[in-house]
């Protein structure tokens, strides 16, 4: 007897059969042409591509250069970073899965973002192992040119900049878009690691910093603040869906420097769309995950 049952079928947007729960797995611009069937067919559709991430359809059609063809329903649609969207979560029907670069710079900077105490240009240092590029070929990710090698690229144009803006400024209600981005490819098959950079609004010290993170992030089952003097590390979060933060200020206490690391195939991705399904299914967030 087969240990598995089930054939597994390459669907077509007309061909999806119905299920509990869909997860479009689908390159960017593609999720799109499979929505309207996918709803029909299963209760949660949870998407992991760009297409409804943003609340305008507008704005993904000018970062992304294609015509979106299910602009109505981008807008009902919730952003699924759960540790500051939960709510909109719960009982969802459709989810937008966040990406990797967006959800490691929108948790480091979210609580100072929220309580009002960012003070000029945010500086994002951003690098990612190359499974966050996908499958696609391309001299860049050959081993032999990533191999002992860092390599920079799309900086300041990373399509991941335009939704980490735009959530910031749709969540906090504050123009917000002061950031300066520097994606890098690391010699890693997956993990990611951010560093952010900015001023204070005002003068702060460790402990007050530490307190706004520990106080908006308490309770939550994947974030982890570390302890003064100690940082994050890829190797900590690595086929988990934890989200590792580490914070230091400046001598005088008018700047900080906010570190995350997670692993961009499971709480980039994978692991984050399990998450959202358990939220959304008034299931244990943790199921399937711990």
């Amino acid at each position: 007897k087969p240990a598995v049952s089930s054939v597994m079928k390459h669907p077509t947007p007309e061909t999806i059969e119905s299920a509990d729960v869909i997860f479009l797995a689908l390159p960017h611009t593609q999720s799109a042409a499979y929505m309207p069937n996918a709803v029909k067919k299963a209760p949660l559709v949870v998407d992991l591509s760009a297409d409804y991430r943003f609340s305008s359809y507008k704005l993904y059609e000018e970062i992304y250069g294609v015509k979106h063809t299910d602009p109505e329903r981008v807008l009902d649609t919730p952003y699924g970073l759960p540790e500051i969207n939960r709510e909109d979560v719960k009982g969802a029907s459709v989810i937008a899965n966040p990406g990797c670069y967006a959800t490691a710079t929108i948790l480091a900077l979210y609580p100072l973002v929220d309580a009002g105490l960012i003070d000029g240009r945010v500086f994002v240092d951003a690098k990612s192992g190359i499974s966050g590029a996908g499958k696609k070929l391309g001299d860049a990710y050959l081993f032999i040119n990533c191999n002992e090698n860092l390599t920079p690229y799309n900086v300041n144009k990373h399509r991941h900049m335009g939704e980490i803006v735009e959530f910031l400024k749709t969540t906090t209600g504050s123009f917000w878009d002061k950031l300066v981005f520097c994606p890098q490819l690391l010699p890693l098959y997956r993990g990611m690691m951010i560093c952010a950079y900015t001023d204070l609004s005002k003068k702060m010290s460790d402990g007050d910093v530490r307190a706004i993170y520990e106080k908006y992030y308490s309770g939550e089952p994947f974030i982890d603040i570390k302890a003064p003097g100690v940082y994050p590390q890829i190797s900590d979060v690595a086929g988990t869906n934890n989200c590792s933060i580490g914070i230091e200020l400046s001598s005088d206490g008018e700047s900080v420097t906010v570190m995350c690391a997670i692993d961009n195939l499971v709480k980039g991705a994978s692991g984050q769309a399990v998450q959202n399904m358990n939220i959304a299914l008034g299931l244990d967030e943790t199921q399937g995950l711990v």
